[in-house]
């Protein structure tokens, strides 16, 4: 069974609103990011690319059993930014980024660089960083059915 991926709002009178962005895992729900954004635009950016989340694969050679956030983090790092054939690929992790990082979606907040996506045709939500790393695999149907 996949996991159900969830945005639950509150305060609903202003247009800026707190949003609960959880997942539920074998029926427990887990919190991926608790904050204020503005819940209109944050929805509306999941629909104008829906397309790219259902369809685009990650554009660099995926390390095997990584996240799409683990695999994006590091393939930052070792790029070299003087070098004409890294510079095309980082114009190309811009687009993925722009369409897969949820820090597109609530620009002018400060969200987390979490991605949603498809990997290895399985459909996740991740986060890396050296501090606090997560993967869960989700219901990308239900989730784009939830939000309508």
């Amino acid at each position: 069974m996949m996991n159900k991926l969830l945005i639950t709002k509150s305060k609903e009178s202003d247009a800026v609103q707190l949003i609960d962005l959880s997942v539920i895992v074998n029926g427990e729900k887990h919190s991926l990011f608790v904050g204020e954004v503005d819940v209109n635009e944050f929805i509306e950016w999941f629909f104008e690319h829906e397309k790219e989340i259902r369809e685009h694969e990650i554009p660099i050679n995926k390390l095997s059993g990584q996240s799409l956030a683990e695999n994006i983090y590091l393939s930052y790092n070792i790029l070299d930014v003087e070098d004409v054939e890294d510079d095309e690929i980082v114009d190309k992790m811009y687009e993925y980024r722009s369409g897969h990082c949820l820090r597109f979606a609530a620009r002018g907040n400060d969200f987390p660089e979490i991605y949603i996506g498809k990997l290895g045709g399985v459909y996740e939500i991740s986060k890396y960083s050296p501090t606090e790393s997560w993967r869960y695999p989700i219901d990308i149907d239900g989730f784009f059915n939830s939000i309508k």
